[in-house]
């Protein structure tokens, strides 16, 4: 009987892009876009020139692409770059039942080895695709378990995903693919110990994942043994730090090549974590609804379950340490939603998460208890008490970006370019737009790459 990482890498090798439904496709180009987008906001922060500093130092040269640093850098140095880069400010997608970062992971790992291994937009497009699906799927056999441990769920999976895809595109055949993925053992990450105090370890997390990814095709390829069985034995991913009984790893290989999961991967709106989306959603929607002005608020209380009240609502959380803290603060970004009417890059920076407007209703902020619904849904309940003895309340029941609250492609690809527009000149944002559109035609994925250097 094949082991699931055999399975999964009998789906690299087979899928091919007729094989792949046209929606799919199109999400796949889309979510390219936008997380490129991503990467050019944050290119030229300060902790991106760390991380570029570091590559630099551990790596060697090649023909790889980091975006908004030109070209000459190896695979392994450009995908841990590019995956700080597009998961730096948590403007990342995410799919919501497995929390998955999903394209944080894929697209710096796929575009690496895209242009490592020369192949054509048309293969890159496949790779992309099998990433995501294999991603997800890992994910969703423990859905919020590695969570639930302190344990960021992209960091400790991605790497298994990566190999997959950048070792299809390195020609690999499945056997040797199957040892790729069991050498993904070596190259976990993702402790959350960063989560509350503001540091940028996180940042990181999808970026390693890639590189382990590629290190571990790199051994196949050489002929480096590794454990087959590495998702499901005693010794596997799964039983180490869940145990098998708390899993379902048919999850796995469920509907690999028929169900999807690529278009149900939720987009961003808001610069911040995925489970706040729906509350700032809600308080902008009250304080423009009903001209809310910060000074008549008496008090806010924000309806959350256990586990949103355990990531986003303890006691640090209601005065954020650092601008990076803030963007997983629940009472934080309601009151800058409420204090500013707007919840964007600007509200995170060190002068804004001290501003007194803000803390002021971050004091007056509290919780109360509802039925947790996390991670299958991201709800926001929010009512607000007035001075003046008047309620308003607002209930969005999903978050805005996910597959039941979708955001239109218009609003993407505005997204797109409000973010590349913060380093490059609308014209250049409109050719990499282009490009990206008609990926599958491209002889080499350089034409793309090229536009981002």
């Amino acid at each position: 009987m094949a082991t699931y990482a055999e399975t999964l890498a009998q789906f690299a090798c087979d899928l091919r892009l007729e094989d792949v439904p046209t929606d799919v496709v199109d999400d796949v180009k889309l979510r390219l876009i936008d997380t490129l987008g991503v990467c050019l906001l944050t290119s030229r922060m300060e902790y991106a020139e760390i991380a570029a500093q570091v590559a630099r130092e551990l790596t060697g040269t090649g023909a790889c692409t980091v975006v908004g640093r030109g070209n000459g850098w190896n695979a392994a140095g450009a995908a841990f770059v590019n995956g700080a880069l597009a998961h730096g400010v948590d403007f990342d997608d995410v799919h919501g039942p497995s929390i998955m970062h999903a394209s944080s992971l894929v697209i710096p790992a796929c575009l690496a080895g895209a242009e490592q291994y020369r192949v054509s937009g048309k293969e890159l497009i496949v790779a992309m695709t099998v990433c995501y699906e294999a991603l997800i799927r890992m994910g969703l056999a423990a859905p919020q378990q590695f969570h639930a441990r302190g344990i960021q769920a992209t960091g400790m999976c991605g790497a298994f995903a990566a190999a997959l895809a950048v070792g299809r595109m390195a020609g690999l055949e499945a056997g040797q693919l199957a040892e790729a993925v069991g050498q993904c053992g070596t190259f976990l990450t993702g402790l959350r110990a960063c989560a509350d105090d503001g540091t940028w370890s996180k940042r990181l997390f999808p970026g390693w994942g890639a590189l382990g990814g590629i290190a571990a095709v790199a051994l196949a390829k050489r002929g480096f043994s590794a454990p087959r069985a590495v998702l499901e034995d005693r010794w596997g991913l799964y039983n180490a730090f869940i145990g098998v009984d708390k899993c379902d790893l048919s999850q796995l290989s469920n509907g690999l090549g028929r169900v999807w999961e690529t278009p149900r991967i939720s987009y961003k709106p808001y610069p911040t974590s995925g489970r706040l989306q729906s509350m700032i959603e809600c308080a902008l929607i009250l304080r423009r609804t009903y001209g809310i002005k910060p000074e008549d608020i008496e008090e806010i209380e924000i309806m959350v379950g256990d586990e949103t009240m355990r990531r986003w609502f303890q006691p640090m959380k209601f005065t954020p340490p650092t601008d990076y803290a803030a963007r997983f603060s629940g009472p934080y970004v309601v009151a800058a939603a409420l204090a500013e009417g707007k919840v964007g890059m600007s509200e995170f920076t060190e002068e804004k998460i001290h501003d007194p407007r803000i803390l002021a209703l971050t004091r007056r902020t509290r919780c109360a208890p509802v039925e947790e619904v996390y991670p299958l849904h991201r709800p926001g309940w929010i009512r607000v008490r007035m001075r003046d003895g008047k309620v308003h309340e607002h209930t969005e029941p999903y978050e805005p970006g996910s597959p039941d609250n979708p955001l239109s492609r218009d609003q993407v690809e505005k997204k797109f370019f409000a973010n590349a527009g913060s380093v490059l000149p609308r014209k250049r944002a409109e050719e990499i737009r282009e490009v990206a559109l008609r990926l599958e035609s491209l002889p080499h994925v350089r034409e793309l790459t090229a536009l981002v250097a």
